[in-house]
């Protein structure tokens, strides 16, 4: 990767690169709106809203599809086809959990959704795309994560904010974990923690397609059509 490559000079990427606190600032906001909010709110509404297919989560998968689509718009060397059909897995994946795609098919086809029956084709296919989803990460992690460490401070703000959507998603899944295995693993969640817990998970997940956009905007993107006063 060209590390002096200058980054597309367009006024959405140089609007978003001024300010180094962009990103801080929106990782501690969301972290902040989301406890605000479930402490403010009754339990009861939290869970309403953070329901799986509730508003929270089908505004996450709304997300999710517009940053798929900025991904392909991305006009830079920094950011080859290689790392966007990487980050694409990565997205419909996010999707893909996000619907229950797997037990949905599972279902469809007939099968039990709660089991894994190494025959099903949907589980044979959720394997295939695992092992995608792995190598797909690992490349973004080796390409990107190791830029960002070699550039300490990071120079260019894509690579801060594609690191900071990472350790959003992964604390996401975290948070999930917990929600999930909280009596396993000994711990005592009373009714006001675990809404706090699932407010974070989901405002995180929606944080991360948010993040997505906003570091492929930094990059620079192409208009996709051909202003008027631009010769064709």
């Amino acid at each position: 990767m060209p590390n002096g490559a200058p980054l597309d000079d367009s006024a959405a990427s140089r609007a978003l690169a001024v300010s180094a606190w962009l990103v801080p600032g929106l990782v501690v906001g969301a972290v902040l709106l989301a406890i605000v909010a479930a402490l403010w709110f009754p339990p009861g509404k939290i869970d309403e809203f953070m329901r799986e297919n509730g508003p929270v989560e089908n505004a996450t998968v709304v997300w999710y599809c517009v940053a798929l689509i900025f991904v392909w718009l991305v006009a830079h060397p920094a950011f080859d086809r290689a790392s966007a059909t990487a980050t694409s897995i990565l997205l419909i994946a996010c999707v893909a959990k996000e619907v229950s795609l797997r037990r949905w098919l599972l279902a469809t086809a007939g099968y039990d959704p709660g089991g894994f029956d190494a025959a099903a084709w949907p589980n044979l296919v959720a394997v295939i795309f695992l092992v995608a989803l792995l190598v797909a990460v690992a490349w973004l992690l080796w390409r990107y994560a190791r830029t960002a460490v070699k550039e300490l401070p990071p120079r260019r703000p894509f690579v801060l904010t594609l690191v900071a959507a990472f350790v959003y998603v992964a604390a996401a899944q975290v948070m999930e974990h917990v929600l999930k295995t909280d009596r396993a693993l000994g711990i005592s969640l009373t009714i006001r923690d675990r809404a706090c817990a699932l407010s974070l998970e989901e405002v995180l997940e929606m944080m991360f397609p948010i993040l997505i956009i906003i570091a492929m905007l930094q990059i620079g993107v192409r208009v996709p059509f051909p202003s008027p006063n631009r010769p064709r």
